[in-house]
Protein backbone atom coordinates (compact mmCIF):
# COMPACT_ATOMS: atom_id res chain seq x y z
CA UNK A 1 0.00 0.00 0.00
CA UNK A 2 1.07 3.59 -0.56
CA UNK A 3 0.63 6.62 1.33
CA UNK A 4 -1.89 9.24 -0.92
CA UNK A 5 0.79 12.09 0.46
CA UNK A 6 3.30 10.02 -1.81
CA UNK A 7 1.58 8.36 -3.72
CA UNK A 8 0.14 11.95 -6.01
CA UNK A 9 3.64 13.62 -5.38
CA UNK A 10 4.82 10.35 -7.63
CA UNK A 11 2.18 10.63 -9.44
CA UNK A 12 2.86 14.18 -10.80
CA UNK A 13 6.30 13.03 -11.40
CA UNK A 14 5.75 10.20 -13.46
CA UNK A 15 3.41 12.32 -15.67
CA UNK A 16 5.89 15.43 -15.88
CA UNK A 17 8.19 12.37 -17.35
CA UNK A 18 5.85 11.37 -19.62
CA UNK A 19 5.64 15.25 -20.88
CA UNK A 20 2.35 15.77 -19.35
CA UNK A 21 2.18 19.35 -17.46
CA UNK A 22 0.44 18.65 -14.00
CA UNK A 23 -0.02 20.93 -10.69
CA UNK A 24 0.16 19.26 -7.71
CA UNK A 25 -3.67 19.71 -7.36
CA UNK A 26 -5.03 17.62 -10.06
CA UNK A 27 -3.11 15.18 -9.49
CA UNK A 28 -4.47 15.34 -5.78
CA UNK A 29 -7.25 15.26 -7.20
CA UNK A 30 -6.75 12.25 -9.67
CA UNK A 31 -5.93 10.22 -6.82
CA UNK A 32 -8.14 11.07 -4.35
CA UNK A 33 -11.30 11.29 -6.54
CA UNK A 34 -12.01 15.00 -5.18
CA UNK A 35 -10.04 18.16 -4.62
CA UNK A 36 -8.14 17.84 -1.40
CA UNK A 37 -9.93 20.30 0.47
CA UNK A 38 -13.04 18.82 0.21
CA UNK A 39 -11.59 14.94 1.45
CA UNK A 40 -10.15 16.61 4.08
CA UNK A 41 -13.30 17.87 4.96
CA UNK A 42 -15.65 14.66 4.59
CA UNK A 43 -12.54 12.05 5.81
CA UNK A 44 -9.76 13.80 8.12
CA UNK A 45 -10.73 13.69 11.70
CA UNK A 46 -9.41 15.72 14.40
CA UNK A 47 -5.89 14.42 15.84
CA UNK A 48 -6.28 13.12 19.24
CA UNK A 49 -4.54 14.52 22.22
CA UNK A 50 -1.99 11.12 22.09
CA UNK A 51 -1.48 11.99 18.44
CA UNK A 52 -0.88 15.59 19.23
CA UNK A 53 1.44 14.60 22.35
CA UNK A 54 3.27 11.85 19.93
CA UNK A 55 3.93 14.45 16.87
CA UNK A 56 5.18 17.04 19.62
CA UNK A 57 7.60 15.08 21.34
CA UNK A 58 9.30 13.70 17.32
CA UNK A 59 9.02 17.14 16.29
CA UNK A 60 10.61 18.88 19.62
CA UNK A 61 13.48 15.95 19.00
CA UNK A 62 14.82 17.41 16.08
Amino acid sequence: QFCRNCFYKWYREAAKELGEDMTLEQAQEIIYGMPYADYKARYQTPASPEKLAALKKIHSAE
